[in-house]
């Protein structure tokens, strides 16, 4: 009696599964029907597949500087306070002296100022210099309104945090320097 049960189950299930698969086809004339049981029954060939897999996946030649200036830009000078062009500047400093204030001039200065400024010292020997540096050069951005946030800490990370901050930033763009060199006026431009 269980065995008949199953059997009739299976039955059902089956007759069932028929109709929905006929449901989907039965706004398609016979020509389409035909089709698209050839092609759930017969998929395309490994080989055929495997060209269109290589063709994806090729290399593409790289440009040459001269076609990458030629290609069209959608920047201009006019959008620099657009927040599709903002941008974020990360600043590492380590042990030198007397260099925040001209890193946050130099900044502020830009003709495409950055939106943010991240100044980072990690495990630096005059981390007490460097903030006190820091609170001064504060005040200089801050009359430009361009928010400056400081990242310290006792362990050295190196370059790790500096790219970290660069993933977390909000803007579409970072740059990411080093205390050892001065942006001019038109490097973020």
């Amino acid at each position: 009696m269980n065995k008949f049960k199953s059997e009739k189950n299976n039955l059902i299930i089956s007759s069932l599964q028929k109709q929905a698969s006929n449901i989907g086809n039965y706004f398609l004339n016979d020509d389409e029907k035909q089709t698209n049981k050839k092609q759930i029954l017969e998929p395309e060939p490994y080989i055929i597949r495997k060209d269109k897999l290589v063709e994806r996946t090729k290399p593409k030649t790289a440009r040459t500087m001269k076609q990458i200036f030629e290609m069209p830009s959608k920047y201009s000078l006019e959008k620099k306070d657009d927040e599709e062009f903002s941008l974020t500047a990360v600043v590492s400093l380590y042990r030198r002296t007397n260099m925040t204030k001209r890193w946050i001039n130099a900044l502020v200065n830009q003709t495409h100022p950055p939106k943010i400024i991240w100044i980072v010292h990690f495990a630096s020997p005059i981390s007490k210099i460097l903030d006190q540096e820091i609170e001064e050069a504060r005040l200089i951005a801050e009359n430009s309104n361009i928010t400056v946030f400081v990242n310290k800490g006792e362990m050295q990370l190196k370059y790790f945090g500096r790219f970290q901050l660069a993933l977390q930033s909000t803007t579409k763009y970072v740059v990411i320097f080093d205390d050892d060199c001065v942006p001019q006026k038109r490097f973020l431009e």
